[in-house]
Parts: structure tokens; C-alpha cells; sequence
């Protein structure tokens, strides 16, 4: 069985993203299952945009809410 992804030093842009198929990157060792969602860098995203679908971000609510008076 393949490594897990995991963060690795000095990749700063770790989106949200859900593994759309099975995929091992033989380089890395690093499996990404069908369906489960991962902290994928941004560089694999961009290379293999058909392999993951990124999450949107959160929503700030505070940024709507107004000031009690």
C-alpha cells in the first residue's frame, strides 16, 4: 500500500479537494481514493485537473453580520 498524502515543507497552497478517481503517483507514493477529500497542492490540481474536484471555500458569516447596537 501506497503513502498517504500528507503536507509536504515549503508548499504553502493546500486546497480542499475530493479525489474523483483512484490514483497512486508512482513519484510520491501518494494514494488518492475515489471519493474521499484530501489537502491536494495546488500544482497537482493544475497538472491533473480531471483526477480532483476542489471544495469551495467557507463562507465569512461575521462579514454579514451586523454590529449590535
Amino acid at each position: 500500500m501506497g503513502l498517504r498524502p500528507r503536507a509536504l515543507a515549503g508548499r504553502t497552497c493546500m486546497p480542499k479537494a475530493k479525489s474523483l478517481v483512484n490514483v497512486t503517483f508512482g513519484a510520491t507514493g501518494e494514494v488518492y481514493e475515489l471519493g474521499r477529500t484530501y489537502d491536494v497542492p495546488a500544482e497537482l490540481l493544475k497538472k491533473y485537473p480531471d483526477y480532483f474536484k476542489v471544495s469551495k471555500a467557507a463562507v465569512n458569516k461575521q462579514a454579514d453580520t451586523e454590529e449590535n447596537k
